[in-house]
């Protein structure tokens, strides 16, 4: 039988019988089979699919290797923890240097649970190393005597660093740009918060960068909506249903 299935995500034909796509794991439109006078039950393509053809690599090893690896990581760096903390008891009392080692080691656990052992999309992955990045930031800002550096310029170049990989996204996929507007939605927001906070409190002096951040995540998310046109409005009626 002559099957040519087609995954409308990712825009590629797919040759054999499985129902779902290989790179981004959506269900596929099955083309019909002109040849054919019925079609398969759905039992019949469930099992089509559990017993897919090893054109697909059995990726189970692999990744029962990097489990390994996570949760050894994880366990050697709660230890290693817990020798600075008691190392820095006597070590560098004035600083609390552990604290921030643990900090960084967080950082990289989370890294590898989210963004390494987990099959996330690229998107989801980039906010997410963000936001641990900014949370880094503070912690580290907070655990040498706070001087504000971590709102001055570490956040607003993290919100900065997010609209520049969301342009080059949107260069390279132009004919599904309208997926990252969602990222270009929350940076403005946090950045708006960011202004907000900065405006109303004395946690930071300098807003230069603030509003640098500020600015470009607005153009960016103006331009957007504004070019974007029927895909845009498309994109957030989806997502808001408006």
């Amino acid at each position: 039988m002559s099957m040519n299935n087609r995954c409308n995500r990712c825009g590629v034909d797919i040759l054999d019988d499985t129902i779902v796509c290989p790179l981004c794991n959506s269900v596929v439109k099955r083309a019909k089979d002109n040849n054919a006078n019925s079609e398969e039950s759905n039992a019949e393509l469930i099992q089509t699919y559990m017993s897919r053809s090893v054109m697909y690599p059995d990726v189970e090893p692999k990744m029962r290797v990097m489990k390994f690896v996570v949760k050894l990581v994880v366990f050697l760096s709660v230890l290693i923890e817990i020798a600075m903390i008691i190392l820095n008891r006597y070590v560098g009392k004035n600083i609390r240097w552990s604290a921030i080692c643990g900090a960084g080691l967080a950082y990289i656990c989370f890294t590898l649970i989210y963004s390494v052992l987990y099959n996330r999309g690229h998107r989801r992955k980039i906010m997410s190393q963000a936001v641990a990045m900014m949370i880094l930031a503070v912690c580290i800002d907070c655990f040498i005597g706070y001087s504000g550096w971590s709102l001055e310029y570490a956040i607003p170049c993290v919100f900065i660093g997010i609209n520049i990989a969301v342009f080059v996204l949107m260069l390279v996929h132009k004919s599904s740009f309208q997926v990252y507007l969602m990222m270009q939605l929350y940076t403005a927001v946090l950045s708006t918060i960011l202004i907000i906070v900065m405006m109303t409190t004395n946690v930071a002096n300098n807003m230069l960068m603030a509003w640098i951040a500020e600015g470009t995540s607005v153009l960016l998310l103006s331009g957007t909506l504004v070019f974007g046109d029927k895909k845009s409005r498309m994109e957030l009626t989806r997502r808001f249903r408006i």
